[in-house]
């Protein structure tokens, strides 16, 4: 949606941001696992559950054990598939919009990398990028595009 309002109605596009919006979305879901399951959502496909022999009473139990670990290593790197699709869409955009492509992108990644070094266990804590972090990626985004 944010393409067409800037006038980019290509399929190319479209596939790249598409890819990206998916990255954006499986990360989101990684990160609230726990949250997401108290109000009653689990996003986690069936099939990879039952893969990785992880139980919803695990979940709720915040169990994050080596199959669970497992679990949530294999759903980051797929969502590092596609956020590795969709990297070419920012080049592909007028500047302004390029910035908060980039941004939306190192974001992502950031929260990805976030549950790496929890080592995957997203359930006892959220994993989150802390202001200075979210500062810096914001910095480096602008300062890929600076014009004097």
């Amino acid at each position: 949606m944010v393409l067409a309002i800037f006038g980019y109605t290509d399929l190319e596009r479209k596939v790249l941001s598409d890819a990206t919006c998916t990255a954006l979305q499986l990360t989101n879901h990684w990160q609230d696992i726990t949250r997401d399951y108290k109000v009653g959502r689990l996003y986690l496909p069936n099939e990879d559950l039952k893969r990785f022999n992880v139980t919803e009473t695990q979940i709720s139990e915040k169990r994050a054990d080596e199959n669970f670990r497992a679990l949530m290593q294999f759903e980051t790197n797929r969502a590092e598939t596609f956020f590795s699709i969709g990297s070419a869409l920012p080049r592909t955009v007028e500047k302004s919009l390029r910035i908060d492509l980039e941004l939306f992108t190192d974001g992502g990644r950031a929260v990805l990398e976030a549950i790496k070094k929890q080592n995957y266990d997203v359930l006892s804590h959220r994993p989150t990028i802390n202001k200075m972090k979210g500062s810096w990626l914001l910095a480096r985004a602008i300062s890929r595009h600076w014009i004097w």
